[in-house]
């Protein structure tokens, strides 16, 4: 009896495993696959929407996020009944309101963690990192690459954020089930390996990969100063897989290598490093901000784009007298259609997203909404109220920091990979 049941969970988690790689890396791609005449994303999110609800009321008296998470959707009811003419039937409506039900995808990962594999399952999720890497440097296999063209509605590399919540979704997953000597080698040479690509493809990405190594450092600060070779250790092999990764990233991809071995100088490093940072105006950018009329400006043409939405979005809301309650989830949020500001929908005229987690909130539900997402977020790393919860640092801080900047929690593969993993560490941090 024992033995049916053990596979039958080995089958159940296998399968979601499988679910979440295939997200994880192909992403977009992946989520534009359609059935029955709608994307693999729109269903994702129909099926949220149900989980959502459901999971909401099962685990209220459970964890502290589900309470908030229920009162998310509450006041999406109440604010649709209000202001919406009661559009509960128009599709729309779902979509704009996507960000509240994709947390529903943590209730998945809880259920995983119930039915988790044995541990062998779960080790080859260290190859999604590096094919991440593979796949932006040049080695996107070509019969992939031709069946999406084929079948989803639209062929996207990976974005920078994408790679970004593999990388840490993946290494904490791991963490689970390695020691504390393999986790830290892991994510330094994983963190190594893939920092050069992010600060080529995107800042955000970047500083929030940076924050992740951060964190990590301080919560095994103790651990590093009683094993002190194992931080040195860990320290070589980041910088030695930094250094060619870095030099692959700023040579247009290609291994600088003779047929016998990899030669390499200093000045060879250095520069290369130089010239990433160089190509993205990264140290530039954190000191381009400025004041003027009111407003905070931006001599980064990217990062005054967005700095433009967010506080036209808030003066608009306050305009209107809409900051309290929002503009609703019938309708594209106006200023991304101001005809004094062209180019807000982007190259193909379909981009409604205002590139950050908390406008996005407040633009749809004011000021209250906010409040009650904000709190949503606290609650992420207290076990209960008064007690803070350290494991899910690592994953809840910088993914919060990136959507700051980023689509992200917008969209439906970042939510995916995040929740799932993060439902995954708060049921196992439970279990122990």
């Amino acid at each position: 009896m024992f033995k049916i049941q053990h596979i039958k969970s080995d089958f159940i988690g296998i399968i979601l495993l499988l679910s979440f790689s295939l997200v994880a890396l192909f992403t977009r791609s992946f989520m534009g696959l359609s059935f029955l005449n709608f994307r693999l994303g729109e269903w994702l999110i129909l099926g949220c929407l149900i989980l959502s609800c459901a999971g909401a009321l099962v685990y209220y008296n459970k964890h502290e996020f589900a309470k908030l998470h229920f009162y998310l959707i509450l006041s999406f009811i109440v604010l649709v009944l209000l202001f919406s003419d009661k559009s509960f039937l128009n599709p729309y409506v779902y979509k704009s309101s996507s960000y509240i039900w994709s947390i529903g995808f943590i209730y998945i990962g809880i259920y995983f963690t119930n039915n988790q594999p044995r541990s062998y399952f779960l080790y080859p999720l260290i190859l999604l990192p590096v094919l991440h890497y593979f796949f932006s440097t040049g080695y996107y296999p070509n019969i992939v690459f031709e069946y999406f063209q084929n079948f989803s509605d639209k062929f996207e590399y990976p974005k920078g954020s994408d790679i970004f919540i593999v990388l840490i979704s993946v290494n904490l997953i791991l963490k689970n089930i390695i020691t504390q000597k393999s986790y830290v080698y892991l994510y330094s040479f994983t963190a190594g390996l893939l920092l050069p690509l992010l600060s080529y493809k995107s800042r955000g990405a970047a500083l929030a990969l940076v924050l992740y190594l951060v964190i990590e450092v301080l919560i095994n600060f103790k651990y590093f100063i009683s094993y002190k070779k194992i931080f040195i250790s860990s320290f070589l092999i980041f910088s030695i897989v930094f250094s060619f990764s870095s030099l692959r990233v700023a040579n247009n991809y290609n291994l600088i290598e003779t047929d016998e071995e990899v030669l390499v100088s200093y000045q060879e490093v250095t520069g290369s490093i130089t010239e990433i940072i160089a190509k993205k105006g990264t140290l530039q950018t954190f000191f381009s901000f400025y004041v003027e009329n009111k407003r905070l400006i931006s001599t980064d043409p990217t990062t005054n784009w967005r700095l433009d939405i967010w506080q036209d979005v808030y003066y608009d809301l306050k305009k209107e007298s809409k900051l309290l309650s929002g503009y609703g989830y019938l309708d594209t949020i106006p200023v991304m259609l101001d005809p004094t500001a062209p180019g807000r929908l982007g190259n193909d005229g379909l981009n409604e997203n205002v590139h950050n987690i908390f406008i996005t909130v407040l633009s749809r539900g004011g000021i209250l909404h906010l409040l009650i997402y904000s709190l949503f977020f606290k609650s992420l790393f207290l076990k209960k109220s008064k007690y803070f919860n350290p494991n899910t640092l690592p994953l809840v801080i910088p993914a919060y920091v990136n959507s700051f900047f980023d689509v992200g929690l917008d969209g439906v593969q970042f939510p995916f990979v995040f929740f799932f993993t993060l439902g995954h560490i708060i049921s196992v941090s439970k279990q122990k």
